[in-house]
């Protein structure tokens, strides 16, 4: 075999080798934050639990739980807008009435996958928390947020935080 197709040879079996390498790096080092943002999810719903336990009752059926996550996961998805963030902090308050109402809420989101902004980038995994501090970072100009606060050059998240804080809850 001549000298040059052994180099072809060896140059194609390294980057075999460090192409597999890196799958598997990226494979395990998923798995490790996938477990991570799971926990999150199974806090809430041992918190959820509690709550309930102390007679705290959903205001909600489990079917709504669902559809706002499913809300959130498709507005956030891809280039979200000003307007899109908006409407996740709005639909969040909207089902967020008391404490085991957002516990419910980051329960079922779980850990989802949002489609990151740009072509062919892949998506990103996140639990509803991480991504609302993420997402919701556009500057609002005189939106009126739950609280009956006006907010001006402040991120959307800002107006979510407020209202939730009114039930205690802090993020």
């Amino acid at each position: 075999m001549p000298t040059w197709a052994k180099g072809v040879i060896g140059v194609a079996a390294t980057a075999i080798v460090v192409f597999a390498g890196y799958k598997a790096y990226t494979h395990f080092s998923k798995l490790s934050e996938d477990k991570d943002k799971k926990a999150v999810a199974d806090e809430s719903g041992d918190v959820v639990k509690e709550l309930i336990s102390k007679g705290q009752s959903p205001s909600w059926p489990a079917s709504s739980y669902s559809a706002t996550a499913n809300t959130i996961q498709s507005l956030l998805s891809g280039c979200d807008t000003p307007n899109n963030e908006v409407k996740v902090a709005n639909e969040v308050i909207k089902i967020s009435k008391k404490p085991v109402d957002w516990h419910n809420l980051v329960k079922v989101f779980g850990n989802r996958d949002i489609d990151d902004c740009g072509v062919m980038t892949g998506k990103t995994n996140y639990e509803l928390i991480g991504l609302l501090k993420e997402q919701l970072d556009t500057p609002l100009v005189g939106v009126k947020g739950a609280t009956g606060k006006r907010y001006y050059g402040e991120p959307t998240l800002e107006m979510l935080t407020d209202y939730l804080k009114t039930l205690g809850i802090s993020i």
